[in-house]
């Protein structure tokens, strides 16, 4: 699995420095090309210029995955293909984590936390997230969950932006999937 990431990683970073150097040689030619109108070569910089910076993001995907598994976590090739830094996983595994140390994290509304929370967890509704990281703990895995597992992977991906989170969890199919007694809410 290794030798495979290595590959990709490597192939992305050449087709990287080889848009990278595209885009030097059309800035130096004026931004011209050879039959083309300045729309048309203003239009070939914007692609190449979307390109580019998707390739940076697909690389900064790979590095994230390489770090994971240098670390000892689980990458699957699902995650490789997904380009997807957290792991999604079933309810007796997001059980064995929580036990082990994990952090569950309810992103679910108001109403529906009523029903109960999976214990210890920490409830922040999905919309609130990105005003409230600086609660959130970088020292621990985090099993994100909400109803049916839609926006629980959604926050994963959101803070996956963020080397911040070492470990990312996402219940694959929420809070029905939990195997274990659930808790009365808290209120925050």
């Amino acid at each position: 699995m290794e030798n495979a990431i290595q590959l990709v990683l490597g192939t992305m970073v050449f087709t990287l420095l080889c848009v990278s150097l595209v885009l030097q040689l059309m800035q130096r030619k004026g931004g011209r090309d050879h039959a083309g109108s300045p729309d048309e070569a203003a239009e070939a910089r914007r692609r190449a210029a979307n390109e580019l910076e998707e390739l940076r993001r697909e690389v900064r995907t790979l590095r994230a995955l390489l770090d994971r598994h240098a670390r000892g976590l689980t990458v699957t090739s699902a995650m490789v293909e997904d380009g997807q830094v957290w792991e999604d996983v079933d309810g007796d595994e997001a059980q064995r984590r929580v036990e082990a140390g994990a952090l569950p994290l309810d992103v679910r509304t108001e109403v529906e936390v009523r029903s109960g929370v999976v214990p210890g967890a920490l409830w922040i509704p999905m919309d609130q997230i990105e005003g409230r990281l600086d609660e959130l703990p970088r020292d621990r895995p985090l099993l994100v969950y909400c109803a049916a597992g839609a926006r629980s992977a959604g926050v994963c991906e959101f803070l996956a932006q963020s080397a911040e989170f070492p470990e990312l969890l996402n219940l694959e199919a929420g809070l029905p999937a939990w195997p274990g007694p659930l808790a009365p809410p808290t209120t925050p």
